[in-house]
């Protein structure tokens, strides 16, 4: 085991570009809230070694084929993306989740850094709320504060996985659950504002701009 620079790690695993920039704006999110926090201790190197590898395999749900994805490489980068993916599926699978916590120990991180990230859906968000986890809060929340264009609030976010991935889970078209999902999430914002020194919600992406360049180099020890 040895620490690694998160950029190495991406590099070794042909993280696009788009992909590598959300993990770092998301792991900015906490960041700053781990700066500005006021409540129970926090263990920060967890955390944001957490949410710089927290979608490390999403790659294999990209939709190669897609004008939105065509906008953002170019021909000779989709080619090799498609091959990227088809690697990446071979390897771990098609379900990106799986793939994510399959990638991690494939990395021998911390194991308290996948648990983390072992319950990362909706229909956990309850249990998160009545626990004292705060590192799980803080890493939950920080992914429902970033779209792919950059900072957003949570009802944007939330809106957001719902017009992408209607077309794949039916859930999404489940106005009831989404009002929950939507619900619930608010709440999580509500219950982490009450820990912190500034105002969550006011967060903007010039600040965490300034925070992906401290961030490019985090070292998180791994086994590569």
């Amino acid at each position: 085991m040895k620490k690694v620079p998160i950029n190495q790690i991406y590099l070794k695993f042909h993280i696009p570009k788009n992909l590598a920039m959300h993990m770092l704006w998301v792991t900015s999110i906490g960041a700053l809230a781990i700066e500005n926090w006021s409540g129970s201790a926090i263990d920060q190197n967890q955390v944001i070694s957490a949410l710089l590898l927290h979608d490390i395999g999403n790659v294999i749900k990209f939709e190669l084929g897609s004008s939105q994805v065509k906008k953002l490489y170019s021909k000779q980068e989709l080619e090799k993306l498609v091959i990227v993916q088809k690697q990446m599926i071979d390897l771990y699978g098609d379900n990106a989740d799986i793939a994510n916590i399959l990638i991690l120990k494939k990395l021998r991180v911390d194991k308290q850094i996948i648990q983390l990230l072992d319950n990362h859906s909706f229909d956990f968000l309850p249990t998160l709320l009545d626990s004292e986890n705060w590192n799980e809060k803080i890493v939950f929340y920080s992914d429902l504060r970033v779209a792919p264009w950059g900072i957003v609030s949570v009802t944007q976010r939330i809106k957001n996985l719902k017009e992408r991935y209607c077309h794949r889970n039916p859930d999404w078209n489940n106005n009831s659950l989404y009002k929950k999902w939507l619900n619930w999430s608010t709440q999580l914002e509500d219950q982490l504002n009450q820990h912190t020194k500034i105002d969550l919600k006011s967060l903007s992406q010039h600040q965490i701009e300034e925070k992906v360049l401290e961030l490019s180099d985090y070292q998180i020890s791994v086994e590569l």
